[in-house]
């Protein structure tokens, strides 16, 4: 018996599919109402501040006052990540940018 392959796209090619998959998001964007698009551009902007954040962290730099960051120790309350402590505003952060309390 011999297998058949079957093309998923059959005879479109890739500019056709591409065209149909932007006009769908487009379609299911417009469905979306006021607050859901609210909610999505704050979620954006979220992951947005956290993604700075975290950056800032890797460059040794305070993400809230701009100071200098020096390496701490791996802490076992924090199941053993690393914190870096401001010089300036003497606040500690993890690695992800949050602040450790």
């Amino acid at each position: 018996m011999e297998k058949k392959e079957i093309s998923i796209l059959g005879s479109m090619d890739y500019s056709t599919l591409l065209q149909q998959i932007v006009a769908t998001n487009a379609i299911n964007k417009s469905k979306l109402t006021k607050k859901q698009v609210e909610e999505i551009e704050l979620d954006s902007k979220k992951r947005e501040e956290i993604r700075v954040r975290k950056a800032k962290v890797i460059n040794n730099i305070c993400p809230d006052c701009e100071g200098k960051l020096s390496r701490g120790k791996k802490e076992k309350k924090l199941n053993y990540e690393r914190t870096w402590k401001c010089n300036s505003c003497e606040f500690s952060f993890k690695s992800n940018g949050e602040k450790v309390i």
